[in-house]
């Protein structure tokens, strides 16, 4: 299932690994595409959503690339 966000003007870039959300129901959404009909000056962003499993995923991947200096500070704060 898709669903889409529709607002005035011509602005068809976005970043796919951008994680949107969460919604009230506490999914989260990636942007797949943006059309824009120059006819109506309306731009249509199609989202799909984030499979728990996955967005997990992606979590753990990027809190890796933090390194270990960063999760120590976390866990105080920022303060080492």
């Amino acid at each position: 299932m898709t669903d889409q966000l529709h607002y005035r003007g011509g602005c068809t870039g976005f970043d796919p690994e951008h994680v949107m959300g969460p919604d009230m129901f506490g999914a989260n959404y990636r942007a797949t595409a943006a059309e824009y009909d120059l006819e109506s000056d309306r731009t249509t962003l199609t989202l799909v959503p984030i499979p728990p499993d996955q967005l997990q995923q992606r979590m753990l991947a990027d809190f890796a690339k933090l390194g270990a200096d960063y999760q120590i500070s976390t866990l105080f704060g920022g303060r080492i």
